[in-house]
């Protein structure tokens, strides 16, 4: 395992936590997350938290 996986497994998980606060579905989130470490690689790992950074809050959140 690379060395940096557990790192980043860590960091998603307050990416969800604050997402989570901004109103997104923490299941579904948890449930991608889940999915990504299913695959086992850091890729995989980081490929989520690129792509969660890139989601728009939702709809009605009033902070950018």
């Amino acid at each position: 395992m690379h060395p940096l996986y557990n790192i980043v497994l860590r960091d998603l998980a307050t990416d969800i936590e604050q997402m989570s606060e901004e109103g997104h579905d923490e299941a579904a989130l948890r449930d991608e997350l889940n999915r990504a470490r299913g695959a086992g690689s850091l890729d995989a790992l980081v490929a989520l938290q690129e792509e969660l950074w890139r989601r728009p809050s939702p709809p009605g959140y009033p902070y950018e």
